[in-house]
C-alpha cells in the first residue's frame, strides 16, 4: 500500500499529518498512488502503458520523456523542465524513472528547493483543508481547480487522515479526563484540529477533555506562592553563675522573621 509509505516518508520529513494528508489526497487525485502511473489520454495516442512507457524510458528506447508533455508519476509531472529535473534525479540514484521510493524523495525535495511556500505550510498546518488546497493551488495546479477538484481531492486527503491518526492515536477508553487532559499538556494528542480529530477518532469527548485542560491550565497561571518563613538565627550572649564562678558562653535562638 503506497499511502503508507508515502505517509512514512512524508512525516519523516517534517510534515504535520494533516500536512501530508493533504499531499497525499492530491497525489492520489493526480495518479492513484502509482509512480509508473502515464497520464490516461497520452496511452491512447502513443500506445504505450504504464509498464511499457516505464521500460522504454528505462532503456534508452524512447527519448522523447522530457518534452512529450505526457503527466507521469505520482505528482503527473508534465512541463519539460520538471521532467528533465525527475529523470536527472533518477539517473544520479541509478533507479527507475518509476521507483516508488525516488518519487517520495523528489518530491520532497522539489517542495523543499521550489515550492517554499507550500513546504512551510505542510510542515506547519493542522488543517487538512489548507494543505489540500495549497497543494492544489501552487503545486499541482491543474488547469481545473474549481470547487469540486478542491472537494474531491480534500475529500480523499481526509480518507487519509482519518486512517492515519487511528494508527497513530492510543486507543484506551478507560483513560480519565484528568489522565487525557494531562497528556494534551505534555503535547502526545498534537494542537488545534488535529487535537480534536485525534481524541474525537480514539473515541473521546474532545469538548470535556479541553474544558479539563484549560481548567488545569487555569489552575497553574493563579497559584499564589505561600509566603515562605524566614528563620534567623539570633545569638544571645548569657553569662551563668556556678558554684560562685561566672562563666561566659553563647546560646544560639532561632526566631521566625514575619
Amino acid at each position: 500500500m503506497n499511502e503508507k509509505t508515502l505517509w512514512k516518508k512524508f512525516l519523516a520529513a517534517g510534515m504535520t499529518i494533516a500536512g501530508a494528508a493533504g499531499l497525499i489526497g492530491n497525489l492520489y487525485a493526480e495518479s492513484a498512488l502509482n509512480p509508473k502511473n502515464l497520464q490516461q489520454t497520452y496511452e491512447k495516442k502513443s500506445g504505450y502503458s504504464d509498464d511499457s512507457y516505464t521500460a522504454a524510458v528505462d532503456s534508452g528506447r524512447y527519448t522523447n520523456f522530457v518534452r512529450d508533455c505526457a503527466g507521469y508519476g505520482l505528482a503527473q509531472w508534465t512541463f519539460w523542465t520538471r521532467k528533465q529535473a525527475l529523470l536527472n534525479y533518477a539517473n544520479d540514484n541509478g533507479v527507475s524513472i518509476g521507483d516508488l521510493n525516488m518519487q517520495i524523495a523528489f518530491i520532497i525535495k522539489e517542495l523543499q528547493s521550489g515550492y517554499a511556500s507550500v513546504w512551510k505550510i505542510l510542515c506547519t498546518t493542522d488543517s487538512v483543508r489548507t494543505a489540500s488546497d495549497n497543494v492544489l493551488f501552487s503545486y499541482e495546479a491543474p488547469a481545473n481547480q474549481g470547487k469540486s477538484v478542491q472537494d474531491f481531492r480534500y475529500n480523499q486527503a481526509m480518507r487519509f487522515y482519518n486512517d492515519f491518526i487511528s494508527e497513530t492515536t492510543p486507543k484506551n477508553s478507560d483513560k480519565s479526563v484528568q489522565e487525557l487532559a494531562e497528556e494534551v499538556l505534555a503535547d502526545k494528542w498534537g494542537t488545534g484540529q488535529d487535537r480534536k480529530d485525534r481524541l474525537t477518532a480514539a473515541g473521546y469527548d474532545y469538548t470535556v477533555v479541553q474544558k479539563r485542560v484549560n481548567e488545569l491550565l487555569d489552575k497553574s497561571s493563579n497559584v499564589v506562592e505561600n509566603p515562605v518563613e524566614t528563620v534567623e538565627k539570633e545569638i544571645i550572649q548569657v553569662t551563668a553563675v556556678k558554684d560562685g564562678k561566672n562563666f561566659s558562653g553563647v546560646l544560639t535562638a532561632s526566631k521566625t522573621i514575619e
